[in-house]
């Protein structure tokens, strides 16, 4: 058996689907607009949630007689870390579709550490320098300027010399 036909739509509904994703602590919130088709009107009578464990829902209707629709908002309630899913059921007085369905995901992570920069490192690697002439009971850092003298040191910033000598440039001046 085999039907055909044209699908129309019923309302547009941006977006289709909610995703609630953010920081744990902070407010995650999304709107959703509905707005009925001409030709097939309606008036949203009721919102309810399957679940309702992790959302809050709000909805309010535009009084603009030329644009006719309703704003949705979902907000996350969920105070710890973790992922949900859950189903908005707006309820209608058109026949044809008593019930509009929208999906919700959220996911509420926790921030990630801050990784060390270069900046970091050298920061570190100072204060280590300090404590250190500290213990030997000095006075004065130094640090040492790149090209120094140190052999490895310079191997690190120009590069190998085999390296050097099989591309034919040398990095000593004429």
């Amino acid at each position: 058996m085999e039907v055909t036909g044209k699908v129309e739509r019923f309302a547009t509904i941006t977006p289709r689907a909610v995703r609630l994703n953010g920081l744990v602590g902070k407010t995650v919130r999304k709107s959703v607009k509905i707005i009925p088709q001409e030709k097939y009107p309606f008036t949203v009578t009721g919102v309810e949630t399957k679940k309702g464990e992790f959302i809050r829902v709000k909805l309010d209707e535009s009084k603009a007689p030329e644009k006719r629709g309703y704003l949705l908002t979902v907000e996350n309630t969920k105070k710890e870390k973790g992922r949900y899913r859950d189903t908005i059921l707006l309820k209608t007085t058109n026949t044809i579709r008593p019930k509009l369905e929208i999906g919700v995901w959220g996911n509420i992570y926790e921030p990630r550490p801050a990784r060390p920069t270069a900046t970091d490192n050298k920061r570190k690697k100072f204060i280590e320098a300090i404590k250190e002439q500290q213990k030997r009971g000095s006075d004065t850092v130094e640090e040492k300027p790149a090209g120094s003298g140190d052999p490895e040191e310079a191997k690190k910033f120009h590069g190998s010399s085999e390296r050097n000598s099989r591309s034919g440039s040398s990095q000593e001046p004429e």
